[in-house]
């Protein structure tokens, strides 16, 4: 029996990891040093931040505007870190935005996409050919910004009032699912987890068919 239970959990983790790379994940993050504000009651300084977005390469969409071209990816998970006080989800819907106008730019919109929480300028264009759907960086520029304006989380609601010289902005894409944890080794996604304990409930169910027949 041990040995039919040991064949259900590694078909088990094999099949989890089969699902997460056909899904296409790819993730955005946004880094900015010298950043003072609040989350909830608590206050920090001068403090580096990251946000990352956890999407799908399917989602990524385009769309004109008066201004020019967009391309977004509108659906995924997204949580931010601050430096020395800890990690926390957004609850209201994130969007990874790239605006090919201009000198190009790249930002995590928060409220569905209203206001910006970080955006990072690139120096040599490069954003203006970029579509969202590959990876890309870590690409640094001293030219960047964030709204101020209060977004949820789970820690209270969140406010990057201001970004203080020298500006240091870092965007980075990449494919898979990055998790941002302030300590400690990381763990599956939620859905992840959620497959294989069906699919172990599932191994064990079969053994109990078995044992009885």
């Amino acid at each position: 029996m041990k040995s039919w239970l040991l064949q259900v959990l590694v078909a088990a983790l094999l099949l989890g990891g089969a699902s997460r790379s056909n899904a296409q994940r790819i993730y955005y993050e946004e880094e900015s040093t010298g950043v003072t504000g609040s989350i909830g009651s608590t206050n920090f300084y001068d403090t580096d931040v990251t946000v990352v977005f956890n999407g799908d390469i399917s989602n990524v969409t385009s769309f004109l505007t008066s201004s020019g071209l967009y391309y977004a990816n509108e659906v995924g998970s997204t949580s931010i870190e601050i430096d020395g006080v800890g990690t926390y989800s957004f609850a209201d819907p994130v969007w990874a935005v790239d605006a090919q106008f201009g000198g190009g730019y790249i930002g995590l919109d928060g409220n569905n996409g209203g206001d910006v929480i970080l955006s990072n300028v690139s120096a040599d264009s490069t954003y203006l050919t970029y579509n969202l759907q590959a990876p890309i960086g870590p690409i640094t520029s001293d030219q960047g910004f964030a709204i101020g304006a209060p977004f949820e989380t789970s820690g209270g609601f969140l406010i990057l009032s201001e970004v203080e010289a020298p500006y240091n902005f870092t965007f980075t894409a990449g494919l898979g699912y990055r998790e941002l944890r302030s300590d400690g080794p990381s763990t599956p996604e939620p859905g992840s987890i959620a497959s294989i304990l069906s699919l172990c409930a599932a191994g064990v169910g079969i053994l109990r068919r078995k044992r009885v027949a």
